[in-house]
């Protein structure tokens, strides 16, 4: 009987965790995702970290989701909710990737932090110094030229979607 199965399904009552995902290493001019998962769907309010070193493009994009678990083979339900930016990193070093803090019912939780390591690239960096550099204007003259040849325009936007299927 379906309502009878969807009756045994319970929130789980574990406590609230909350932490910051992120790559270990980063590579300068390229976009990344920086995730912070509470496992709480609720009303919460998110403080939104400082992102020092590096460069802010996108976020906070604030996604849910319902885990399934089986927890002494009982059926029961996480409830997940997912804050992502987008980050670049421009300098060569270490960053330090700051926690975040969220407020659920009063109580104040706070995610960890990360250092993470950034290398540079030298593909990005030109790409960076491009409008600089003498050479690469007449690049830039000879691109203008093939566009209006082909009567086209690209423009790259960094989309992550997430679908979910209950």
């Amino acid at each position: 009987d379906i309502k009878n199965e969807s009756k045994s399904i319970k929130k789980t009552d574990t406590p609230i965790k909350f932490e910051l995902l992120c790559p270990d290493t980063l590579i300068t001019g390229k976009t990344y995702q920086i995730k912070y998962i509470v496992n709480y769907n609720g009303n919460a309010r998110f403080l939104s970290p400082a992102f020092r070193g590096l460069k802010l493009v996108g976020g906070p994009i604030k996604s849910y989701e319902k885990r399934m678990v089986n927890r002494n083979g009982k059926a029961c339900y996480d409830d997940i909710t997912t804050y992502t930016y987008g980050i670049i990193a421009e300098n060569p070093g270490i960053v330090t990737i700051n926690s975040a803090s969220i407020v659920i019912n009063g109580d104040i939780y706070k995610s960890n932090s990360k250092e993470v390591k950034v290398i540079a690239n030298k593909i990005a960096n030109t790409r960076t110094e491009f409008s600089n550099n003498d050479k690469n204007k007449k690049h830039e003259k000879e691109n203008k030229r093939n566009v209006k040849k082909s009567n086209s325009r690209s423009i790259w936007i960094p989309i992550s979607i997430s679908i979910l299927v209950l």
